[in-house]
């Protein structure tokens, strides 16, 4: 007789298959296939949170695991869905990459960095509300219809302050106070100031020169 003995082949092919997800906890989700409940691992590839009442592709490794690789169809045809990605996912495309949202899109997140040569945002309104905002750059450019500033406290703070304008008006309802090194105010055609009292105080001299000087 031959020394050679046959082997009977014990591996267990895999298979692919539809389940019903009747629960969810954690990775582990409870599903049914002909009556029968059997409990499965999210696969890698399951991007969409399963919910119960869930149709999904189900695979079954033949050694004992199961996993949920895909969602085919939902019961719920309004319920908010969620994406769980694994840590460090990285979203990347050699050409162009757009997100598209009917109602609203919302991002959530401990820090948000943003690195690029060049952005353009176009929105017809916007509403930014930050505790902390703060703006850097070489140069900042704002150009507007109209530009409105609204604070409690105001302060400018530059080394070199230049204010360009067609026409300028300033109202202040208590005190308008300057102080400054030397003051100087010119004007082409006049100059006019008008209060109920008026002091001109100096400590040295006082100057006025003028080829006509009307008091009174």
């Amino acid at each position: 007789m031959p020394c050679s003995e046959s082997v009977q082949d014990t591996e267990k092919t895999s298979s692919v298959f539809i389940a019903d997800i009747v629960s969810v906890d954690g990775p582990r989700i409870i599903c049914e296939r002909a009556g029968q409940l059997f409990s499965a691992f999210r696969g890698t590839s399951l991007l969409l949170d399963p919910l119960p009442g869930d149709q999904a592709v189900a695979v079954d490794s033949g050694n004992g695991l199961s996993f949920v690789i895909a969602i085919v169809s939902s019961s719920r045809e309004k319920a908010a869905r969620s994406m769980t990605l694994p840590e460090e996912t990285s979203i990347r495309s050699s050409g162009t990459i757009s997100i598209s949202s009917g109602e609203k899109i919302r991002l959530e997140t401990g820090r948000l960095d943003l690195e690029g040569v060049w952005y353009r945002l176009r929105f017809s309104e916007v509403s930014i509300e930050s505790t902390l905002l703060k703006l850097s750059g070489s140069l900042l450019s704002f150009a507007a219809g109209k530009l409105e500033q609204i604070a409690r406290h105001i302060e400018t703070t530059a080394h070199r302050l230049s204010v360009r304008a067609h026409m300028a008006t300033k109202e202040v309802s208590t005190v308008d106070r300057s102080v400054s090194g030397q003051t100087l105010i010119e004007s082409e055609s006049l100059l006019s100031m008008g209060s109920k009292n008026t002091i001109i105080r100096s400590s040295d001299w006082v100057k006025v020169d003028s080829d006509q000087i009307h008091l009174g």
